[in-house]
Parts: structure tokens; sequence; C-alpha cells
């Protein structure tokens, strides 16, 4: 229920700035114009005028990732179950939609067809067992892991911050230094997203593995189709490219090794992509300037989240405005060799 009363709720915001006022007037006047009464129109404006600023903003963002949490962990914990939905009126033309495409047609004569199509029960209830419930868990983890990710940092003063602007463009330097006078801007939040990664990681590459494995029941067409699973959830089937399967098995492998905190040695940085055209030969040849090479620990930043990003600060820039260097030279650990501000230094500036 998250939402319930979401576009009453904000109203406190917009009216922090009159401009903003006045969009949300007009908006909300349009939705009640062109939107007729019904139970979502009470849903979307039952609510009180509760989300004011920045801590309520996020508490609002949290809130969306416990729901999505929610999804996760009953998914993941009755996959090996299986459950028949009944569905509600308000999905009853996609039902009808994806009964008549699971419907065999054959011509039989002029202007004569044989249909041949499933039982119209299917047209008002949909079944789930594992693959289901696996695509489900995994759709509703990476929600919970990208709202909970954005909301990670404490976003005190950026409300005036924007505000005092007035919609004018403003140098970013001095955008981030106002920023960061405010003393809980940039620090982390508790509940961040960032110890989520791993275990979410690890349950992905668990469920890809197994749904390669099942292709033949998964996908038994060998591509998309309303006919691979007729009544269930995904009726279209759960598809993988069988021609790219080791490549695939591979590539999991590779990020399982980085979850598990392996160290990427010799990765390229600032690459200079070129091709030049060889008439006598009638072939592109890579003229590419090779890079800068360093080992890496992606996860560093995950296993231990930086706590305040003040110490990501940049220290210095060139005459582009582009940062040059940065208080920890190891992006948080993950540049093991504390090699971040050669690479940033590696940047081209135009400006003499």
């Amino acid at each position: 229920m998250v939402q319930k009363g979401i576009y009453k709720r904000v109203k406190p915001l917009a009216d922090l700035d009159q401009n903003a006022s006045d969009q949300y007037a007009k908006e909300i006047a349009i939705f009640d114009n062109q939107v007729p009464n019904s139970t979502v129109k009470e849903f979307l404006f039952d609510g009180q005028e509760d989300i004011k600023n920045e801590s309520d903003i996020q508490n609002y963002f949290d809130a969306l990732s416990d729901s999505f949490k929610a999804i996760r962990e009953f998914s993941k914990s009755n996959k090996n179950s299986e459950l028949k939905v009944m569905t509600s009126d308000a999905f009853y033309q996609n039902m009808l939609s994806r009964h008549a495409d699971s419907c065999d047609v054959r011509r039989v004569g002029y202007y004569e067809y044989e249909t041949n199509c499933p039982d119209v029960r299917e047209m008002l209830e949909v079944s789930l067992n594992r693959a289901d419930f696996e695509a489900l868990q995994h759709m509703a983890a990476g929600l919970e892991l990208y709202f909970s990710m954005i909301n990670s940092y404490n976003l005190s003063g950026s409300i005036d911050k924007a505000i005092s602007s007035k919609g004018q463009e403003e140098d970013s330097r001095k955008i981030l230094e106002d920023l960061l006078k405010n003393k809980d801007f940039a620090t982390i939040r508790v509940g961040n997203g960032f110890q989520k990664l791993k275990s979410m990681g690890l349950d992905y590459i668990a469920a890809a593995r197994w749904v390669m494995q099942m292709q033949n029941k998964l996908c038994p067409l060998g591509e998309s189709n309303p006919k691979n699973r007729i009544g269930m959830l995904l009726n279209n089937g759960i598809c993988t490219n069988k021609a790219n399967a080791v490549e695939d098995s591979v590539n999991l492998s590779k990020v399982l090794d980085v979850l598990n905190g392996k160290i990427l040695e010799n990765v390229e940085f600032d690459r200079e992509e070129s091709w030049e055209y060889n008439s006598i030969t009638n072939t592109w040849v890579d003229t590419s300037k090779p890079g800068y090479f360093t080992n890496v620990k992606p996860m560093a930043i995950f296993d231990s989240p930086v706590t305040d990003l003040r110490s990501l600060a940049p220290t210095s820039y060139d005459k582009c405005g582009q940062v040059t260097a940065i208080k920890d030279p190891t992006l948080g650990g993950v540049f093991v060799k504390g090699d971040y501000n050669l690479i940033l230094s590696l940047a081209e500036c135009d400006i003499k």
C-alpha cells in the first residue's frame, strides 16, 4: 500500500516553490478531468499531506524498497509451491488477449476455420510454479536493490539547494561544495543497499543456471511464444539463447568470482578507440592506443561501504572542470593499487 494517497502526500513538496506548486495544481487538474471516478483514483488521493522534506522522501523510498523485498522473500520461500491466482476485472482485456494468443487456428475450407483453444477458465486464472516464482523473485530483487541503492546516502539540504538555484545552471563544483556544507548530506543511511548485492547476486546465478538447465520445459518451442507455458503466469516461456549457452555459463562463473571478492587483474582504462580503413585489403584496421592497466576489486565498495562520501570528494580539477583527483585514491578499496587518481588524470582537456 506504499502508493496509497501518493498524489496528495507529495503536495507539501510542491508547495515549497511557487513554480512547482503551480505545475502540481495543473497536473492534478488534468488528471482529475481526464480520469473517471474509480477505486484507483480514490486510492491515489486517499492520504495525508505528509511528504515535506528529504527525510520524508527517503522514508518513502525505503517503504517502496521494502515492498519489493516482501515480494522477493515470498517468492523465494514459496518457489517449490504451485499456486493458482484468480485475476481481477482490471486484467480482463489482457487475459482475453492471452487466451486468444494460445489458440491454434487451422483453415479447413473456404472461409472455414477450426480453432483449438485452452479451457476458458484460463481467461480467469493464472498458475505459478518454480519458474514463475524464480522470475518474480529476481524482478523484485532488482527493484528492491535499485531503490535501496539510490537511497543509501543522506540527501539533507538538497531541496533547499534546488530551490535557491531557481532552475538556473550552476557549476557542478559549486553545487557540490554547497551541499557538503550540510554535515548530514552524503553520510550513509541505515538500511543502505550495498550489502544486499552479494546475496541477491548469488541467488540470481543459481536461478540463471537452473533456467539454462530447464530450457526444454521452460521454452519448449525454442523461442518466446504464448504457447510455451499455456495457463502459467509467464506464458511466453523463459527462454535463453542455446547457441550462447557455453559463453553464458562462463560469464556467470566470472560474476560469481567477482561476488566472492576476486581481484580482477590487468583491467584496461582510458583506451583510445580508433579504426582506419585499408583500401588495399578492403578491411578496417584497429589502430587504438592501449590504455592504462591496473587491478580492481569491484566488491570492495559493497563489502565495506563508504560511510561518508566526503572521502571520495574531488581535490583537484583540470581547466575543463573534469575531476583529476579525489581524497581516496583507492575509490573505497576498488582500486587496490591506489591509482584511481592516475586514471582520472589521463582524461584529455582541449582547453589550454
